[in-house]
């Protein structure tokens, strides 16, 4: 990822960690939205699902700037999503709800720009989590059109 990138994601999230439980309530609205056949891999309270989005994504953009400390806490959320039937498709509709939810928290700030850092960072993410657990990564082609979503 581009250092302007890391930057820019960076600096976005501290806004949406000011008001983090609205973010995450507003993603999973916008995740059903997209596909509500997902709530089934829902089985807790979605406050504390939340909660957990939030601090797995903290952490990780946190350290979008240091790869390899990224790995350890990515395979292993990756193996646990493995163990939840997270499809590959899932992350992308993930990743679309999630670029929603910021740009409906940015507002008129939410450049093209900023909407590519985010992806390029999603899509790091994610592709860590599923080549962690051996399902093979995502292609960039595929996160980048939305495969089908």
């Amino acid at each position: 990822m581009l250092t302007g990138d890391v930057k820019v994601v960076q600096e976005d999230w501290k806004l949406v960690l000011e008001k983090e439980e609205e973010f995450h309530v507003k993603f999973y609205e916008h995740l059903f939205q997209l596909d509500p056949d997902l709530k089934y891999l829902f089985k807790r309270s979605m406050r504390m699902q939340g909660r957990k989005v939030i601090s797995m994504f903290d952490t990780a953009i946190q350290k979008l700037d240091q790869p390899l400390t990224l790995l350890p806490p990515l395979l292993a959320a990756g193996t646990r999503h493995l163990q939840y039937n997270v499809k590959d498709s899932h992350y992308v509709t993930m990743r679309d709800a999630f670029i929603e939810t910021i740009a409906e928290f940015l507002g008129d700030s939410f450049t093209s720009e900023k909407e590519q850092a985010w992806r390029n960072a999603f899509d790091l993410i994610t592709e860590i989590m599923i080549t962690g657990h051996g399902r093979g990564a995502i292609g960039h082609d595929s996160m980048s059109h939305g495969a089908g979503y």
